[in-house]
């Protein structure tokens, strides 16, 4: 977030600069075409116009420097941003686990019911009850799809606790090489900067 307003602050400063420098050509013809006129100080407004059109045209190349360094805080935003996708990813890993464990919870409870006799609001309004058979048939479904769960939720936890591993390991990494990074671009950023304010 402060990277990309400090990019979106650049911009606006870079824009402002380059029309004022822009705004010094302008100037420098005036001058040029106005020593044509005069006799007297035509040398003068000549040097004034040669001034002011240097002065203009002495904005491409440092302008140009600072939007090598706005690239390389642009590849941190980007970064930023694949690292929120890696934390979605993870977020999307743990809600398959809970998901999956609130399915068991309700599967176990299901066989509870069936195992007491207990049936649903339906059967008991229309009369119908499940004979013994019926509910051995329910109960072992019941288990075999407990069974499925329970190995359904060890591999979404082993798929969770493997990816997070790696995604804290590329974290870290990042996080590490971040501070050295940006610490060093910023830094040749305000050089550029004293470097134009001295021209």
């Amino acid at each position: 977030s402060n990277v990309g307003n400090l990019l979106r602050v650049r911009a606006r400063m870079a824009e402002r600069l380059y029309a004022i420098h822009k705004l010094h050509a302008n100037y420098g013809r005036v001058f040029s075409e106005w020593s044509a006129k005069e006799k007297e100080m035509g040398d003068g407004l000549q040097k004034a116009g040669h001034y002011l059109d240097s002065l203009a045209a002495g904005i491409d190349m440092p302008l140009e420097e600072e939007e090598l360094f706005a690239d390389q805080l642009k590849e941190y935003l980007f970064s930023a941003a694949a690292l929120q996708g890696v934390c979605r990813r993870q977020e999307m890993l743990q809600l398959h686990v809970e998901k999956a464990e609130t399915q068991i919870v309700s599967r176990i409870t299901e066989k509870d019911n069936v195992h007491k006799g207990k049936t649903g609001l339906m059967t008991r309004l229309f009369g119908s009850v499940d004979t013994e058979e019926v509910r051995e048939l329910k109960v072992n479904l019941l288990d075999q799809r407990i069974k499925e769960g329970h190995s359904s939720i060890k591999n979404a936890k082993e798929e969770l606790i493997e990816f997070s591993t790696l995604a804290l390991a590329d974290i870290d990494r990042f996080q590490q090489q971040k501070v050295v990074d940006i610490r060093e671009t910023l830094a040749g950023y305000v050089l550029l900067q004293i470097k134009m304010c001295r021209k």
